[in-house]
């Protein structure tokens, strides 16, 4: 099916809540009085509201269809408006306004409801867009009939640069163009963040929409300019693992990696209000992901920049599974192992990983996650198995098969008798080119 990506599995804790009951609720509008206790616990609950995965369209037997992105489109809408709603008003002018008998509707419109005239508000903070709009830079469409048409990865390592591209793009335009002229108005902010979107000149591109420009140009100017730009750039860098693992983790699903970038920066301590909106006006943003994509995918813009195996550790492995961790050779023993991009990967004969032995128990299972190498060649091969640890004898367990390199694969098979419940180390025998392992584990049934 084209909508593989909605398929979303059922899990006894998850809670979902019906689509088509939010778009088309038949719930009567209520006025809700909340304490502050109870509003701080609907302002984090709120952040699930953000997760594709907590919306169901259409159960199955085994699985569910999440929001298509028409759906999803306005179901981001509801939520946005209610945490505009959770944020409050001063409660004490409105029981004054009640208590004079003042004009209370007008004060419950502004306090409760804040949502009339949203969208002049937004177009009211820019300047004049007539040129941007003539120039097709600039449109009133909504951000949800804009996106930029990319193709789906279709494999880890394109994901995996994806990832970086968005991470790469929001780097340089905050660094170089954005952050140097915060403290500018809103007209010259207009124009650097228009010129920004350009994304390679796309042929198909069709402007940004006012609504994507204006909170961005928003979050800017409210944010303001007090000696704390060095500390963006550094949070910048130093959470630049974490957030490229999120879009990792997340894609192709722009509206899911968004909302998980989001949740990440408004749990982060070390940011202001402010600085998180600033952050997630274009680093949280799927309207942005979709073009970013599509030029990296079309321009190739960051190819100069991708750092190799960057998310090789972002899947941390299942339970009662053993990380190889970054390499160190000094965990191995034996055959022939190099250090490529930080993992260690075996490029000939017998190799032992010595860091960590577990004993298997009766009937169980060795699992092997690792990633097929080659230098040039399309396909790779590695046998694995296990070395008993008092006498260095090998225990053949799976026999590899030619598997396509860069894209990781899980294999497994039952552990020989002989060794049940001695203490083991993992190995692996290099057969045709290379292999990088993950992790291992020794499991009582076979994987799902």
């Amino acid at each position: 099916m084209d909508d593989y990506w909605r398929v979303k599995k059922h899990y006894p804790t998850r809670i979902i809540v019906e689509t088509q009951r939010v778009i088309e609720s038949s719930v009567k509008d209520a006025i809700v009085c909340l304490t502050g206790s109870e509003l701080e616990m609907l302002r984090n609950m709120v952040h699930y509201l953000e997760r594709r995965t907590t919306f169901v369209s259409e159960y199955r037997q085994d699985d569910y269809l999440c929001p298509d992105n028409d759906e999803w489109d306005t179901i981001s809408a509801i939520v946005a408006q209610l945490e505009e709603k959770l944020m409050g008003c001063d409660i004490d002018l409105l029981i004054d306004a009640i208590n004079t008998q003042t004009d209370v509707l007008d004060s419950l419109m502004q306090c409760v409801c804040q949502m009339t005239g949203w969208q002049e508000r937004q177009s009211a903070a820019l300047p004049e867009l007539g040129e941007y709009v003539t120039l097709e830079t600039v449109t009133y469409r909504a951000p949800g009939d804009t996106l930029g048409g990319f193709t789906p990865p279709p494999t880890d390592v394109k994901r995996c640069e994806a990832a970086q591209s968005i991470w790469l793009w929001n780097y340089h335009t905050y660094t170089e163009e954005i952050l140097p002229f915060a403290n500018s108005t809103a007209d010259t902010l207009t124009a650097i963040l228009v010129a920004s979107c350009a994304f390679g000149a796309l042929a198909l591109f069709i402007g940004i929409p006012v609504a994507v420009l204006s909170a961005i140009v928003l979050a800017i100017v409210a944010w303001g300019i007090d000696g704390s730009i060095q500390n963006l750039i550094n949070w910048f860098l130093g959470t630049k693992d974490e957030i490229v693992c999120i879009l990792y983790n997340n894609l192709p699903d722009i509206n899911a990696a968004a909302a998980a970038v989001a949740s990440y920066i408004d749990a982060d301590s070390q940011l202001s209000y402010l600085e998180k909106q600033v952050m997630k006006a274009t680093l949280a943003s799927h309207w942005h992901y979709s073009w970013i994509i599509l030029d990296q995918e079309t321009n190739g813009t960051w190819d100069a920049y991708f750092v190799s195996g960057l998310c090789d550790f972002c899947i941390p492995p299942p339970a009662g599974c053993w990380p190889i961790g970054p390499c160190d050779l000094g965990d191995w023993s034996g055959g022939s192992v190099e250090c490529v991009d930080d993992l260690a990967t075996i490029k000939g004969g017998l190799a032992r990983w010595v860091k960590e032995s577990h004993v298997p128990e009766a009937s169980s299972y060795l699992v092997v996650h690792f990633i097929p190498r080659s230098d040039g060649y399309p396909t790779a091969r590695m046998d694995w198995g296990l070395t008993r640890v008092s006498d260095s004898t090998h225990f053949s367990v799976i026999t590899g098969i030619d598997y396509p390199i860069d894209v990781p694969v899980t294999v497994y098979a039952s552990v020989p008798s002989q060794i049940w419940g001695v203490e083991c180390y993992l190995d692996g025998y290099q057969q045709a080119y290379w292999a990088a392992p993950l992790y291992w584990c020794l499991q009582d049934a076979p994987p799902p």
